[in-house]
């Protein structure tokens, strides 16, 4: 999103009632989907709350935390000899070189 609406607003050549009416339309428009948002966001609030599922999330939580686990391993195990753009990063950081 580089370009903003008042970057280009003096080229356009709309009158400022055009402007206004424009501008009216949009909020009206936005408003209606904010309501719609809040209302879908309500009511996945409700299912959220209503499922039984903290056995079923324990569980991915654990195998994500076991993947997580693995892979560091494997990453202190496999690069210890090799100097990587991640290291470089790390060290520099580390060292508080600017």
């Amino acid at each position: 999103m580089g370009r903003k609406s008042y970057d280009i607003e003096k080229n356009t050549g709309l009158t400022p009632l055009a402007k206004e009416y424009i501008k009216l339309v949009v909020t009206e428009q936005l408003s209606g989907v904010q309501e719609e948002i809040r209302s879908v966001f309500s009511e996945l609030k409700v299912a959220i709350s209503s499922m039984d599922n903290g056995s079923a999330l324990n569980k991915r939580m654990d195998d994500i935390v076991s993947k997580i686990a693995y892979l560091e391993k494997r990453y202190k195990e496999d690069d210890k000899f090799t100097l990587t753009k991640a290291k470089m990063i790390n060290f520099i950081e580390e060292q508080d070189i600017k």
